[in-house]
């Protein structure tokens, strides 16, 4: 919902310094090795194997390695496991530095919705989001950035965090680039 997948498919790779890791078939692998397990299933073994070591022998184009998955910031509706992969990117990629982008709240929750009928949803636009035993009726907490950004700077120092808006990024892509 931020152009996560034009960075992932034209942006990072297309920049001569970055060598974006998590690119083709390792994709999926970073994915349920990295960002599906929650804390309790988490194996940093397993992720490791899986991942780190099949990343490293990718041929490397750039001097700056990267991860761009849009799902870092937990669940994409309640942001479940947010702070549990926050601390993993601590732990697991000492040293990094962070892009968060982040979207007007009412043209995220149109465009969730959206994505959410084309998968096959059937509920009215007000009955997903006040249903709280839902996932949507989650998506307001999810979308109070600013709690997230904080957590995000006291782990990884605000020189090390970047935050844009992706209207921005519409409008101006090459400031924000």
């Amino acid at each position: 919902k931020t152009a996560s997948t034009w960075f992932q498919t034209y942006g990072y790779p297309s920049h001569p310094e970055i060598n974006l890791l998590n690119k083709g078939d390792l994709d999926p692998i970073f994915y349920s090795s990295f960002v599906a397990p929650d804390g309790i299933n988490f194996d940093l073994s397993k992720f490791e194997m899986d991942f780190m070591v099949n990343s490293n022998n990718e041929s490397h184009k750039g001097s700056i390695s990267g991860v761009c998955e849009e799902n870092l910031t937990g669940n994409p509706w309640t942001g479940r496991n947010s702070d549990s992969l926050l601390l993993r990117i601590s732990e697991q990629f000492k040293g990094c530095k962070v892009i968060i982008s982040i979207r007007n709240q009412k043209t995220m929750i149109e465009s969730l919705y959206s994505n959410y009928v084309k998968s096959g949803g059937m509920l009215s636009f007000s009955s997903l989001l006040n249903d709280l035993p839902i996932e949507g009726g989650l998506i307001k907490g999810k979308l109070e950035y600013h709690n997230l950004i904080k957590k995000y700077f006291d782990v990884f120092g605000k020189s090390n965090v970047m935050v844009y808006m992706y209207e921005d990024f519409v409008l101006e892509p090459e400031v924000v680039l």
